[in-house]
């Protein structure tokens, strides 16, 4: 019994350190596009505007997508492939502003496909709205707290 309590606690500890967990500042001034209204179907007309993208290979899960922004900015979330003149080929999420208004976006728990490449694209709500930005790729806190509780309940059931 302890040792299926010991493999369940590895396996979960493995889950989670797996989890897609990273975080970058950089600037929205990779090139300009006409940016998608949240995940479309039509494209902004206050642009083109400046943005930044990021690309990364899922290991999958729940997570939490985070922007804090020195400006009014912007984030678009891409599987499979980002071309900025095909702007709504492969656009899964969007945010606008976020809880903190003006200068954040979020796309919260938002479930990566394990294997999957996203692109994160980080860019103006306007034309002349550019600078610096902070993004975050987190498990989201429900995901982790079910896996806590998994192993909680398991423990539990086999007393």
């Amino acid at each position: 019994m302890k040792k299926t309590i010991a493999a369940m606690a590895v396996l979960a500890l493995a889950g989670t350190a797996m989890a897609d967990n990273f975080s970058y500042t950089d600037m929205n001034n990779q090139g300009s596009w006409d940016r998608p209204i949240g995940v479309g179907p039509s494209i902004s007309g206050l642009g083109p505007v400046m943005y930044h993208v990021y690309s990364w290979v899922s290991s999958g899960g729940v997570h939490d997508i985070t922007s804090v922004q020195d400006y009014d900015g912007y984030i678009h979330l891409y599987e499979g492939s980002f071309d900025p003149l095909d702007q709504l080929t492969g656009l899964v999420a969007a945010d606008d502003d976020g809880a903190g208004g003006i200068g954040t976006s979020e796309i919260l728990g938002f479930n990566l496909n394990a294997g999957s490449t996203y692109f994160l694209v980080t860019s103006g709500f306007a034309a002349g709205d550019e600078g610096t930005f902070t993004n975050r790729v987190t498990p989201a806190p429900a995901s982790m707290a079910l896996l806590g509780l998994g192993g909680l309940v398991a423990t539990r059931r086999r007393r």
